[in-house]
């Protein structure tokens, strides 16, 4: 056989990380408190779904956080193919306990940020 008839198999690996969080806004350590985007982290991920419109997407992984989930999904808005499978998967009794807010201080401008509206 001939090089005609072989197969092009090409994968690729794309890394984006969460667009803005309200406490990203704030110069706040996240971690894995559940914050989601800023209107900036709003237009960060649209803008990396236009960067990645082109690439062949088979799958998205993130995190059960919003702000991930956030991103991914407002990213794939501007993909050319306007559908991609998602893969969810549960959070481990760790990471359950690792979202725990133990921090007076944290549990303090949290509520304050609530109030804020921010």
């Amino acid at each position: 056989m001939g090089d005609s008839h072989k197969k092009s198999y090409e994968a690729a690996l794309i890394l984006i990380r969460h667009g803005e969080s309200l406490w990203n806004e704030k110069n706040l350590f996240t971690g894995c408190v559940d914050v989601p985007l800023t209107r900036k982290g709003v237009e960060e991920a649209i803008e990396a779904g236009k960067r990645i419109s082109n690439i062949p997407v088979d799958m998205i992984y993130t995190s059960a956080l919003i702000r991930a989930q956030m991103t991914a999904m407002l990213a794939m808005t501007q993909h050319r193919r306007k559908k991609v499978p998602i893969v969810l998967h549960g959070e481990s009794e760790q990471a359950v306990q690792w979202s725990q807010i133990y921090s007076e201080e944290t549990r303090k401008r949290q509520f304050q940020s609530y109030l804020l509206g921010n």
